[in-house]
């Protein structure tokens, strides 16, 4: 922690002091940091710092369980619905929309997030319903097409 933080020559030096995350004085003496967290630990838990933006310090760590470090990442979208802020994985989880189909409507196909992980996901039939219409309204456009140009040709 205090290496990533305070060593330039650290390999995660730069996602870490390099963007201005300090180890509080306190508790650069290890007997302070274990004092100050030492009562939450349990086995299976992790230093988690709650606002990703600041440093190492009481007021901003807290041992957490993995699933709860992988939801507080500086890369995750944050989507608040009702005053509610979860990821745009845990609203896609919970409205059952695919992880994968939120992060894509996002991403590459510029929905707005709250849409993006609320719209439900096609079910395999309406894919292939959609999809029958579509080719059905192409193939009858392909055929006015045709008709049009066979009647511009007999007008010349």
């Amino acid at each position: 922690m205090t290496r990533r933080c305070h060593d330039p020559n650290n390999p995660n030096y730069p996602r870490y002091g390099g963007r201005g995350i300090t180890v509080c004085d306190r508790w650069r003496d290890l007997t302070n940091f274990v004092a100050d967290m030492d009562a939450g630990y349990a086995p299976g838990l992790e230093l988690d710092r709650i606002d990703n933006d600041l440093g190492y310090s009481p007021e901003n760590c807290r041992w957490a369980t993995k699933t709860v470090q992988a939801n507080n990442k500086r890369r995750l979208v944050k989507i608040t619905i009702d005053g509610v802020t979860k990821t745009a994985a845990q609203w896609a989880r919970e409205n059952g929309v695919g992880v994968e189909l939120a992060r894509c409507r996002i991403k590459y196909y510029g929905w707005d997030p709250v849409v993006a992980v609320t719209t439900p996901t096609l079910t395999q039939h309406e894919v292939v319903s959609h999809a029958t219409k579509f080719a059905a309204a192409a193939r009858t456009a392909a055929k006015e097409e045709r008709r049009l140009s066979r009647s511009r040709q007999a007008a010349r």
